[in-house]
């Protein structure tokens, strides 16, 4: 689990907030409603806006993305072995990561999500190959 301070915007006493009502991950606060995490915090609703697109510029930037799984087996191993997890946990995050999206962005977002996770699997791919 990902601590909540480390989304910009979001402080101890904020995190304290949040993970009261039950927004313990990052993949929560960018699934949520602002009117909720305001309503249930008593965050402003502009302040609980700014939460969710902070923990979802945080999922696009540090998720483990990329190509599908079975296409690419070997660079998935290594890019988990990178990263200092075994590949089969590696594995298991990049599908969940994958299926959130898919599930929870409208089209246009998720083409831009996989827009994103092809650009982040080529950086990677540089990193692991040098």
């Amino acid at each position: 689990m990902t601590k909540l301070t480390q989304i910009k915007g979001i402080g101890g006493v904020t995190e304290a907030k949040l993970v009261s009502v039950g927004y313990t991950s990052v993949e929560e606060l960018s699934e949520a409603s602002a009117s909720n995490i305001s309503e249930q915090t008593n965050i402003s609703t502009k302040q609980a806006k700014k939460i969710i697109g902070a923990a979802g510029s945080y999922i696009r930037e540090f998720s483990p993305t990329g190509k599908k799984v079975e296409e690419n087996p070997e660079n998935i191993k290594q890019f988990g072995e990178t990263c200092g997890e075994n590949h089969e946990t590696f594995r298991s995050k990049f599908k969940a990561y994958r299926k959130l999206a898919k599930a929870n962005f409208n089209q246009k977002r998720y083409k831009k999500f996989r827009k994103i996770e092809k650009q982040y699997l080529k950086q990677l791919k540089k990193l692991t190959s040098n």
